[in-house]
């Protein structure tokens, strides 16, 4: 008796631990249809990043991928965006953006994000969402960090911007990859598949969420340079 107590006790333990690191399933699923190769249409460049869509079943928005070749190792890249306290640092719309890291583990941050809209009569946005540089399953080799959108009230967040009208999020997620190449540098994307609620029409919605894909790879990137750049003085 006492030996199947304990069974049950450790199952509990990990079926608890499990769900832990899955709050909101929903924006968890989307990671299958995001790391798919299949079902991709190029959608052109913009100053040298390379563009790309993808339907998603059942919604009206597609996914989207900003890809980028780089010399160096993204093993930098995953240590500048498990940063979230440092965002404000390197990111160009840091006065529309305002990030909150809100607690951590060794496997994953939670973080708080609020958008201000700088378009009148568009409301705010903001979300709560977990951050993890921890493969998503054990054929996973190529993902550097991943992200999902939490549901609303898991975390307080009133108290970090006064905003009673801004629109909370709940269905999102992205997802950075690097893959090798032959000439050993790496191919960096970031994919993300988000939507903004609201009444937004779907045509804007791509041309934002494009224009702020390639800037935050961008960014990234620039960051991961200028580091670079300081350890080697």
């Amino acid at each position: 008796m006492g030996f199947i107590i304990k069974l049950i006790f450790y199952y509990i333990i990990i079926i608890t631990n499990i769900y832990s690191e899955v709050l909101n399933s929903d924006s968890y699923d989307l990671f299958k249809i995001l790391i798919g190769k299949e079902g991709w249409i190029s959608d052109g460049e913009e100053n040298g990043f390379s563009l790309s869509k993808k339907l998603v079943k059942d919604k009206n928005l597609h996914a989207l991928r900003v890809q980028k070749k780089v010399v160096f190792s993204p093993d930098i890249i995953q240590e500048i965006l498990i940063d979230v306290n440092n965002y404000d640092q390197f990111l160009s719309n840091t006065n529309s953006i305002k990030s909150f890291e809100l607690n951590q583990t060794n496997k994953w941050v939670d973080a708080y994000q609020y958008i201000k809209n700088n378009i009148p009569f568009l409301d705010n946005r903001e979300y709560c969402f977990r951050i993890s540089k921890e493969s998503l399953n054990d054929l996973d080799t190529i993902s550097l960090v991943h992200w999902y959108l939490l549901e609303k009230n898991y975390y307080k967040t009133a108290h970090l911007v006064e905003d009673n009208k801004s629109i909370y999020l709940n269905y999102g997620a992205g997802l950075w990859l690097a893959e090798e190449q032959i000439d050993q540098s790496f191919m960096i994307s970031y994919i993300i598949y988000i939507d903004p609620g609201g009444s937004i029409p779907d045509f804007l919605i791509n041309k934002a969420n494009r224009i702020s894909l390639v800037n935050i790879l961008k960014d990234t990137i620039n960051e991961a340079n200028r580091r670079l750049d300081l350890n080697n003085s």
